[in-house]
C-alpha cells in the first residue's frame, strides 16, 4: 500500500513510501506536494472522477493538513506520457501535542 506523509502544516514537502512513489513513478526522495515551491515535484496531473483536475488546494493532503480527514476519495493520476492511473484513497491529519495540524498522511 502506498503512503505518504506531509512534513508540514502547508503540505509544502510530502513523502511516500516505495510503494507510493512507484505509484507517482517518483524516485525515494522526491517531493510529491502540488504545493511545494520549488515545482521539481511530481509528472502528473490529478483530476477528480469528473476528469476536472482540482486546484492543489482542495487535494486531499492539503485538506487533511487544514484538519479535515477526507475518507474514499476517487481520483485519476493523469502522466505526461498519457498514463493514467486510478486510486481510492483517505487522508487524514496528524495533529500535534496542542491538537492542531502539523502535517498529514494518505494511503
Amino acid at each position: 500500500m502506498g503512503v505518504f506523509i506531509a512534513h508540514d502544516p502547508e503540505s509544502k514537502r510530502i513523502t511516500g513510501n516505495r510503494v507510493a512513489q512507484e505509484l507517482v513513478s517518483l524516485p525515494a526522495d522526491a517531493n510529491v506536494s502540488k504545493s511545494a515551491p520549488e515545482r521539481r515535484t511530481a509528472n502528473h496531473m490529478a483530476g477528480d472522477e469528473r476528469g476536472s483536475a482540482p486546484c492543489p488546494s482542495e487535494l486531499p493532503m492539503q485538506r487533511a493538513v487544514r484538519g479535515e480527514a477526507v475518507r474514499n476519495y476517487e481520483m485519476d493520476l493523469v502522466f505526461s506520457d498519457g498514463t493514467v492511473k486510478s486510486v481510492l484513497g483517505n487522508a487524514s491529519p496528524l495533529l500535534g501535542e496542542d491538537d492542531k495540524p502539523r502535517g498529514g498522511i494518505a494511503c
